[in-house]
């Protein structure tokens, strides 16, 4: 069981605009467990990247490259991050049980 004792918010892109530039949805709130951590991690383009934190997401969560993901810490620093890398965890009957994200 992990506990998710912290909140960030996703804004999924939902197009372009003229100049190519991401265009984001409304902030959707999810109950996240924050790890601070320095790990090296393959983005979608197979290239090794560095990661300073990442999250964990009951059950599975649609997140993409271009989406933004927003974290609010204890101290009130906030963090606005891409995805880097991300994947589903699977429990053992195969089925999703959280979804890590790489900042």
């Amino acid at each position: 069981m992990i506990i998710t004792n912290q909140i960030i918010q996703i804004e999924h892109k939902t197009g372009e605009n003229k100049y190519g530039e991401a265009i984001h949805g409304p902030p959707v709130q999810y109950e996240a467990r924050v790890t601070d951590k320095i790990e090296e991690v393959k983005n979608q383009l197979g290239k090794e990247v560095v990661s300073n934190m990442h999250f964990l997401l009951k059950g599975l969560v649609k997140v993409g490259y271009d989406d933004k993901v927003t974290y609010i810490n204890e101290n009130g620093d906030v963090f606005v991050r891409k995805p880097l890398s991300y994947e589903p965890k699977r429990g053992l009957g195969g089925q999703t049980v959280y979804t890590k994200v790489y900042c």
